[in-house]
């Protein structure tokens, strides 16, 4: 829903990451959306001239709770997510660059923009994501470089704001499809 209203606000999604002049990742997408988690202490707290592990920043890290975490799995760590979006040219997240619902050319029902990962992957406000050219398209498969859950499956969020919850036996190259934004690919239910 956050992705959603922040598009509402903007006309256009967060890009995946704010970066520096020399192109380095420095924000990262969920920072962007803290206003529209009912976070926007601390997302005034938050030093956008300094990198997302700067001094002031770092310092931020552990205020999130839960806000970007699957309800009903508590994590280890309090500065993790268990929600990252798949980056690259042909996902919903390219980078740098921001994009709007005309640059989606597949179905929106069945574009994935967020998606779950196994908890303690990723800092939540590092500038990292899964990156579609090296991640596994096989949900809870181990390695570490995929979609996943400790309850099984993985939640899912389309373009159109759907939540869905892929199961561990998900098709490969179906997901591969749905994470890509102009394939034309036709997406069997």
């Amino acid at each position: 829903m956050a992705v959603a209203n922040y598009h509402s606000t903007y006309g256009y999604y967060p890009p995946a990451y704010i970066a520096d002049r020399d192109g380095r990742p420095m924000h990262s997408w969920r920072v962007l959306i803290l206003p529209f988690r009912e976070q926007q202490n601390l997302y005034a707290a938050y030093n956008f001239d300094e990198p997302w592990d700067g001094p002031n920043n770092r310092m931020l890290a552990h205020r999130i709770g839960q806000v970007f975490r699957r309800s009903g799995l508590e994590a280890e760590q309090g500065e993790t997510t268990s929600f990252v979006a798949v980056v690259g040219p042909k996902t919903a997240w390219p980078g740098a660059r921001a994009l709007t619902d005309k640059d989606i050319g597949d179905d929106h029902e069945n574009t994935l923009t967020i998606v779950e990962v196994p908890d303690g992957l990723f800092r939540w406000m590092e500038p990292k994501d899964l990156e579609f050219d090296r991640m596994s398209f096989r949900i809870n498969d181990g390695s570490g470089r995929g979609l996943g859950s400790r309850l099984g499956g993985a939640r899912v969020l389309t373009a159109n704001g759907m939540v869905r919850t892929l199961r561990d036996d998900f098709d490969p190259d179906r997901l591969r499809a749905m994470l890509t934004i102009n394939g034309g690919e036709k997406i069997a239910e």
